[in-house]
């Protein structure tokens, strides 16, 4: 088990998680979702092979239409 800062708050996932990974766990839809680790945008297309290692901070932003 890894330690993480997930959105502010401390969070305990498994070693060898992917961002796929995380969100598939979170239920987080990949449309309209943005993830900074460390304060870097991860690109979509790395989603599937980006590891999230041990006291990343990790933030998922997702879009919001309104009007």
């Amino acid at each position: 088990m890894m330690n993480i800062r997930l959105n502010g708050k401390d969070h305990e996932i498994d070693t060898d998680t992917t961002v796929s990974i995380l969100l598939k766990a979170l239920e987080v839809q990949t449309a309209g979702t943005a993830v900074a680790i460390n304060g870097d945008i991860i690109s979509r297309d790395t989603f599937d092979t980006h590891a999230i290692r041990d006291d990343d901070s990790v933030d998922i932003l997702r879009a919001i239409g309104g009007g």
